[in-house]
């Protein structure tokens, strides 16, 4: 199995997750607009083997094994420049300092704590990944001192939180902000021992001193924590290294709530599509009802006592025939209102939030197809990517996302830009393979007769269009599977193509 490697910086890269899941992973900026929208379209075509049809695979389970994620980059951000921020405790002094802005001021307020405290994190895990290179290709006085450095960045971002934490410390009022701005507190703190601590494995490994800044910075934290309650200080190594993870991962999760949007699918309204499906099932009947009446008035009437043995034969098979082609004429209908319902009319609908206000969406739409209801522009497109020389399925998946970027920069850091993952379990595409070894027999180089049980493999094409404002390119892969889920991901083009 490979992995798709993003090595030139594009805004797209398909890649597996493990072998039973295909990521699709998407750079988008922001901008200076107040709502940018970014659109994905992307065309699966599936050996007919795979049994990949709207009737044998169908839209709900399609959906089941479809998961997107939103999340924000914030800007970039060097220690000094976070210990340099003042953080208030109190949404009046934030809001009469300009701190922050806009109607919801407390929810603001607390999205700019856990921004602080992400971005403190992620600043002190890239400076903590530069220091250990530099001890592992420095010599040990170099290294010591860029350990030290590191120290004294460390202590001065954390200011900011152990300054605020001590304010609320008197604070008798358990308001949500003060219960959040604790969890900042005690997450930075046990973050910051970390990183210091994993730098300090990598001296000891390499038989350097390490240095007693180190030490102390250790028994600071340590000492803040007990002194301040935080439930992680009752936690002993390594006796309590299980519930010592899960507090960390919870409080991870929280402060991640920032970054991380929480998806919640919404299934919106699907009246068109009703209308369209009854009208095809109506005319369907409508075709069965009116055989029958034309043979009754060109043969005649099979009820009457006088009617003839071949009258009878006629409006029999008549009626047989009608109903046989009912259900093919309302299938028919139903897959072409289908394939021309306008993208807007979408199947499902996902929503952003964070802190229970709305800051992202995303409209889905899904239509199975045949190579031959394809557009004329795609179908040139899929002939020239190496198609397959078997009968195929062809899936039609539509994203579009329209980001809330005013709410976003709303009192707080402007957003660098958004990555967003869409994750395909390809779990469903596995069930009607065949075995997974085949033993073939062969004569080698020696003209000795050998055997070896080869892997079976299917192909899958995948073309990925994406849609952003002022630019649409185009992407072209081969996926290989088997039983064991995804074997390989190739690409087709070199560089991606810009339609007509």
């Amino acid at each position: 199995m490979n992995k798709t490697i993003n090595t030139t910086n594009e805004a797209l890269e398909l890649r597996s997750h493990g072998r039973r899941s295909l990521e699709l992973k998407l750079e988008h900026q922001l901008g200076k607009k107040s709502n940018p929208w970014f659109s994905t379209r992307i065309l699966f075509f599936f050996p007919q083997s795979l049994a990949m049809s709207e009737d044998r695979l169908g839209r709900k389970r399609w959906y089941t094994n479809l998961r997107a994620y939103l999340r924000l980059h914030p800007p970039a951000t060097e220690l000094q420049e976070i210990g340099d921020e003042t953080l208030y405790t109190k949404v009046r002094d934030a809001a009469s300092s300009g701190y922050i802005r806009g109607e919801k001021k407390s929810k603001n307020l607390r999205r700019m704590f856990r921004l602080h405290a992400q971005r403190l994190r992620n600043a002190a895990r890239q400076r903590a990944q530069a220091v250990v290179r530099t001890i592992e290709h420095q010599n040990q006085s170099s290294a010591l001192e860029n350990v030290n450095e590191f120290v004294l960045q460390l202590r001065h971002a954390r200011k900011p939180l152990r300054h605020a934490g001590a304010e609320i410390m008197g604070s008798p009022q358990r308001s949500k902000l003060v219960r959040l701005i604790s969890r900042c507190d005690e997450w930075t703190s046990l973050e910051t021992s970390h990183y210091t601590l994993q730098i300090m494995h990598v001296l000891q490994k390499r038989n350097m001193t390490i240095p007693k800044a180190c030490h102390d910075l250790l028994d600071t934290e340590n000492t803040l924590r007990a002194a301040r309650g935080y439930r992680s200080s009752t936690m002993n190594l390594p006796d309590d290294s299980s519930e010592l993870l899960m507090r960390v991962s919870r409080l991870k999760k929280l402060m991640g709530s920032a970054l991380y949007l929480d998806l919640s699918a919404e299934k919106p309204s699907t009246r068109v599509q009703d209308f369209a499906f009854a009208v095809a099932a109506s005319v369907a009947m409508l075709w069965a009802v009116g055989a029958q009446l034309a043979t009754w008035w060109y043969v005649g009437n099979p009820t009457q006592p006088d009617a003839t043995p071949g009258t009878i034969l006629a409006f029999a098979a008549t009626a047989i025939v009608a109903y046989a082609l009912k259900d093919r004429i309302k299938e028919g209908l139903r897959r072409w209102f289908r394939s021309r319902i306008p993208a807007w009319l979408f199947d499902r609908k996902q929503v952003g939030r964070d802190d229970g206000e709305e800051l992202a969406t995303a409209q889905e739409s899904t239509t199975f197809l045949e190579l031959a209801e394809l557009d004329s522009k795609d179908l040139e497109w899929y002939q020239s990517s190496h198609p397959l020389d078997i009968p195929t399925n062809v899936i039609s998946y539509q994203r579009t996302t329209h980001l809330k970027a005013d709410r976003m920069r709303e009192g707080q850091p402007d957003m660098a830009g958004l990555t967003e993952i869409i994750r395909f379990a390809v779990r469903p595409w596995l069930t009607h393979m065949d075995n997974l070894r085949q033993p073939i027999v062969f004569r080698d180089d020696q003209r000795a007769i050998q055997t070896i049980k080869a892997v079976r493999m299917y192909p899958v094409v995948v073309l990925i269009e994406l849609d952003q404002p002022g630019a649409t390119k185009q992407y072209s892969y081969r996926l290989y599977v088997s039983q064991r889920g995804l074997e390989r991901i190739d690409r087709l083009d070199k560089e991606p193509r810009s339609p007509l």
